[in-house]
Parts: C-alpha cells; sequence; structure tokens
C-alpha cells in the first residue's frame, strides 16, 4: 500500500541528529505518519496511513539473507507488528545461540511455524522491508547480483512512501549501468515521489551515475517538473548543467529552469548552465531573457551577465544581455557589469558604442567615469 499523496505532499518532515542517534518523523495533514528511530544498531520504524499501520523495533542490528528477502540473523531481537484493516499480525525474532527463534502472531492468536505460516513470516518481512527502506542497501546488491536491475525496478512498484523510493534508485545507480529503456522506465517511476527532497537526490543519482541521451532526458525533466522548491529545482538544474547535454537536454534544462522564482536560485542555476557548452547561443539569450524578466534583485541579475558576459560577441546573446542590463536599477551594478565586459568586446565598434551609451547614461559621477575608464582602457 503507497502511503497517499496527501500525507506526503501536505507532510511535516523533522530529522533530528544527536551523535549516534537519528529520528526522522513525517506528519500529514490528515494525521498520516511516519518515523523512524535509529541509535547505533537498535532502532524504531511506525507507518500509520488510513487503515494500515506497521511498528517495529530492533535491538542491535539484524542480516538478510542472500536474496536480501529475508532476515537470517539477529544480533538481539527485531519485533515487527503490522495492522491492516483490522487484520493483526506480529513477527518477533530472537537471537537464540547461534540461531534465530522465531514467533508469529495473527490476530493475538500465536501460530505453529509451518509452510504456511512461513509464507506469512516472509511476506510480513517484505512489507515491512518495503515500507522502511532499512537494508535497502543489501537488498538492492542483492537483487542486482541474482536477477540484475530489472528486478530492482520491478522492486520499486513494491515500495510504501518516497524515502523508500529514493533509497533503492540511488543504491541502483550506484550498483548498475542502465539501459536507455531502464533510465526511462526508472524516471517514470520517481515520479510517485511527492517530497522535492527525495525526487530531487533520486533524479540526481541517474544523472551521476548513468549515461544521459537525447531520449532519456526528457523523462528525466519530465520528472524534474514535479518538483516544487526553488532549492531542489536549482540544485537539478546545477547537476543536468555538469553533464555532457545535447542541445535537446541544454533546452529541457533551460525549460526547468524557468520554473524557478526565487532570485538566488535563478542566478546559481543561470551560472551553471552558462557553463554548459551545450547551452548554445540561442539557448544563453533565451536565459539571459528568462533571468531578466523574474529575477528583481540587481545584484543577482548583474552576477547573471557576469556570468555570461564571455559570449557577448555573439549578436543574440549581445541583444539579449543589453536588455537584461536595462533591467538593473542600481547604478553601480550596472558599473560593474560594464566593467566585466570592458575587456571582452574587443575591437567590435557596435558593441563599444552600447556599451559606452550605458555608461553615459549613468547618473553618479563616480560611477559613471569608473565604467567609462573601464571602456577606454580595452
Amino acid at each position: 500500500m503507497f502511503v497517499s499523496g496527501a500525507a506526503i505532499a501536505l507532510s511535516l518532515t523533522y530529522a533530528v541528529v544527536f551523535g549516534g542517534s537519528q529520528s526522522t518523523i513525517s506528519v500529514g495533514a490528515g494525521g498520516d505518519s511516519i518515523s523512524h528511530s535509529v541509535r547505533g544498531d537498535s532502532g524504531e520504524f511506525s507507518l500509520r496511513d488510513d487503515g494500515l499501520s506497521i511498528k517495529a523495533e530492533w535491538r542491535g542490528d539484524f542480516d538478510l539473507d542472500e536474496k536480501g528477502g529475508a532476515i537470517a540473523s539477529v544480533d538481539n531481537s527485531l519485533d515487527i507488528e503490522i495492522n491492516d484493516n483490522g487484520r493483526e499480525e506480529r513477527l518477533l525474532l530472537e537471537k537464540d545461540g547461534r540461531d534465530v527463534a522465531t514467533r508469529y502472531w495473527l490476530n493475538d492468536e500465536e501460530k505453529t511455524l509451518n509452510p504456511d505460516t512461513q509464507d506469512r513470516i516472509s511476506a510480513l518481512t517484505l512489507r515491512f522491508l518495503r515500507a522502511s527502506g532499512i537494508k535497502a542497501e543489501e537488498r538492492v546488491e542483492a537483487l542486482v547480483s541474482t536477477s540484475g536491475a530489472s528486478s530492482v525496478l520491478e522492486e520499486i512498484d513494491q515500495l510504501t512512501g518516497g524515502h523508500a523510493i529514493r533509497r533503492y534508485a540511488v543504491l541502483l545507480n550506484k550498483n548498475a549501468s542502465l539501459s536507455e529503456d531502464q533510465i526511462m522506465t526508472l524516471a517514470e517511476k520517481l515520479q510517485r515521489i511527492d517530497s522535492d527532497h527525495d525526487l530531487s537526490l533520486a533524479l540526481q543519482s541517474i544523472l551521476e551515475r548513468q549515461t544521459v541521451t537525447a531520449e532519456t532526458v526528457k523523462p528525466l525533466i519530465a520528472a524534474a517538473t514535479k518538483i516544487s522548491s526553488d532549492h531542489d529545482k536549482r540544485r537539478l538544474v546545477s547537476v543536468f548543467a555538469d553533464t555532457a547535454l545535447d542541445e535537446t537536454g541544454a533546452g529541457m534544462a533551460l525549460d526547468l529552469y524557468e520554473t524557478i522564482d526565487s532570485d538566488h536560485d535563478l542566478r546559481v542555476a543561470a551560472e551553471s548552465l552558462l557553463e554548459n557548452e551545450a547551452l548554445n547561443a540561442e539557448y544563453a539569450a533565451r536565459l539571459l531573457v528568462i533571468a531578466a524578466e523574474r529575477i528583481e534583485s540587481d545584484y543577482d541579475l548583474r552576477n547573471v551577465l557576469e556570468a555570461s558576459a564571455a559570449r557577448i560577441t555573439d549578436k543574440n546573446i549581445a541583444d539579449a544581455w543589453f536588455a537584461a542590463l536595462e533591467k538593473v536599477d542600481s547604478e553601480h551594478e550596472v558599473r560593474i557589469a560594464l566593467e566585466e565586459i570592458a575587456d571582452r568586446i574587443g575591437d567590435n565598434a557596435e558593441l563599444k558604442q552600447r556599451a559606452r551609451a550605458v555608461a553615459e547614461a549613468i547618473s553618479s559621477d563616480y560611477e559613471r567615469e569608473q565604467a567609462l575608464e573601464a571602456l577606454e582602457e580595452n
């Protein structure tokens, strides 16, 4: 059962770390929640969503079998309880010498261990692992080694909650090289994630570890458009900018850039994109138009102009650059921008004339003189 969208999209998430202890609590608007607390090798997990409740508590570490689907050993104990719309199950595993003592209850009645009970224990164990994301590294490694990357993609469909999906996706990209079809399949599955943070990290892992092509970048950008956080979008645009994008990919990354609102994030993302060679003159000019329209801060807009100054000799970029400069009100920032292009325009008479006209319009004697001096020296 997948945690409801409202539980995640409208949730508050708290993460607290003290020394070796860590607690994460996600509370949804409808009272749905996921909490995960770890103290060294011990911890607790709980999930509540509609009629489903999963609780687990472990003392000491525990290990999975080689297939990653069952508990092979416990250092002390592992206690799991699941209530699914009134159907109650409990599994208690305790260390017993070198073995594991296993007890199982169904609706408060302890059951004798037999093949039917073992099937129920296996299903309960998988449900706990899939809901919590605990032991994800061991599970992904086991699945990849025994059945390949496709088995992890299938497993992702069974996971409960965006946090677990993100963990499995990141580990899959770490442990396997994916084909184009597998990358596109994974990108589609990631759209189940509602958390901006988890989605951006999952997509980032693909960009950093897989080969992105003109085909695979499309579903990746489509998944990224779900992100509402400017911080997470900016970070993802910067990662896109660090990859070997072709023109199609660069254009789609620019589409994502256009959805950012924060001045700071628009500026940082622009600086990253302008360093990518795939951002051709047409796209660079478009970026400047977007920046001029959306960035209100003179400081941030001037920094974007600085970052694009190296391309000023292209006519389309120059037109967009000077149009953006008109949006800067601070004469101090205008002067700094003109100084940045002063040694880049060379003998281009038209650019020199345009730059000088802007400088001469500065009302401040100091700022005007500084700008004209910089332009005359070059």
